[in-house]
């Protein structure tokens, strides 16, 4: 690939062509004019340039295309093959075209395309779940946007790094990622954009959700539904209807909640959406099951269950700790703790690392229930572990407190001390 002049691209036309600089200039321009401008002492005119383009038979737009015109035309079709690379995983390939486009565009100073080619880095990254090396790229897409005050290109950027911070685990990180890129910079938008403050509303929900904060787990789903109602999207609609059900479950408003999820239903009969079906048929299993109606939670469960196998589901955890409460609740423990286990490996094998927390969750509580704190003590320890390292605090804390009180259940004082001196820790 090459970056010419304008004086070059007329000489490298002329010789194409076989035409000696009299021949082109004829009687319009001398021959000494045309070379100045061939070698880049002198600029043509807009007449000048009209006649040549005539006579070497070419656009007149190729020979106006600036230098920095051309790199950024380059440089669009290499972020397209780029978009390619990356669906198809082929870190070489992104790699190389990464390399070209930002040794090509700093001279030029095009903050756009170097923030582009920053961000697709940190979308392959993400998906090769090398979550430092996409931050890294993520971060630097957001300098390039902020140098050409891009709001909402620094409002994306900034929700992949929330979205990172969620793959990881790291709630607290992620909801400040989403809170920040609402209130600091969605309200700088001059036009707003109602699907994007939809998304970020979204992600601010399920940070809540997650983080047992109840009521702005719902305040902020159902601003969502306000927001998707408007912009007449059959399938977002109901997505949002789905997460404003779970949190009205989250609320123990089990009736509504019924409500939100048969409106949803309906608007997904007509969109054949398998994957937000398997969502709906949990909830409803959830619901009855808290109900009492354990046969047609079952029957939710189990279709929910179905769908999430055939499909291969990352969400299908969910599922399997709702039918290990099942089976608690029909006296079938031995089964409970089948799902219970199949969850936990599930997770493990995926690096799901909130559902591995939640699943211990259940399986501490369980050896709890049961007064067989040693195997309790060892669920907690293996929970501390991963919520160190994801640095959810308020998970940890919770986690060093009922440490300490397990070893005062069974009169490790010198161990419940050591729980408890961590907890504080943490908390400071």
């Amino acid at each position: 690939m090459e970056v010419w002049a304008i004086g070059e691209k007329i000489q490298n036309l002329r010789k194409e062509r076989s035409m000696s600089l009299s021949e082109l200039g004829g009687d319009y321009v001398s021959k000494a004019q045309l070379s100045y401008i061939e070698n880049g002492k002198a600029s043509p005119s807009i007449e000048l340039l009209k006649y040549l383009s005539q006579k070497l038979d070419v656009d007149l737009e190729y020979l106006l295309e600036t230098e920095k015109d051309q790199v950024k035309r380059y440089c669009k079709l290499w972020l397209e093959e780029m978009k390619v690379y990356v669906k198809l995983g082929d870190v070489a390939s992104t790699q190389k075209n990464y390399e070209k486009i930002n040794g090509l565009v700093q001279e030029y100073g095009l903050a756009e395309i170097l923030a582009e080619n920053n961000l697709l880095m940190g979308e392959l990254y993400t998906n090769k779940k090398l979550f430092d090396e996409a931050l890294d790229y993520i971060q630097k897409s957001f300098y390039y946007y902020s140098k050409i005050n891009n709001i909402e290109k620094l409002i994306k950027a900034i929700i992949r790094e929330g979205n990172i911070y969620t793959l990881r685990g790291m709630y607290e990180i992620a909801l400040n990622k989403y809170r920040q890129a609402y209130h600091s910079f969605y309200n700088q938008l001059s036009i707003k954009n109602l699907e994007l403050e939809s998304s970020i509303l979204y992600n601010i929900s399920t940070c809540y959700h997650i983080l047992k904060d109840k009521e702005n787990a719902k305040k902020y789903a159902e601003a969502v539904c306000e927001i998707d109602k408007q912009l007449s999207e059959t399938k977002r609609y109901a997505q949002s209807l789905l997460k404003y059900a779970s949190t009205l479950i989250l609320n123990g408003e089990y009736s509504e909640a019924e409500d939100v999820l048969i409106k949803a239903d309906k608007l997904l009969k007509k969109e054949e959406d398998k994957k937000t079906e398997s969502f709906i048929e949990n909830n409803f299993g959830c619901i009855y099951l808290k109900s009492g109606d354990y046969q047609k939670a079952y029957e939710h469960l189990i279709k929910a269950k179905q769908i999430k196998e055939e499909m291969d589901l990352d969400e299908l955890p969910t599922t399997l700790f709702e039918l290990y409460k099942y089976y608690i609740k029909t006296g079938e423990e031995e089964r409970a703790l089948q799902e219970l286990e199949k969850a936990i490996e599930f997770s493990r094998s995926r690096e799901l690392k909130d559902y591995i927390i939640k699943g211990l969750d259940y399986h501490i509580e369980y050896f709890l229930d049961k007064k067989s704190f040693n195997e309790a003590i060892l669920k907690i320890q293996d929970q501390i572990v991963i919520l160190e390292e994801i640095q959810m605090k308020r998970a940890l804390l919770d986690a060093y407190l009922r440490l300490g009180n397990a070893y005062n259940l069974i009169g490790e004082s010198e161990e419940a001390i050591k729980a408890f001196t961590k907890a504080y820790m943490v908390s400071k």
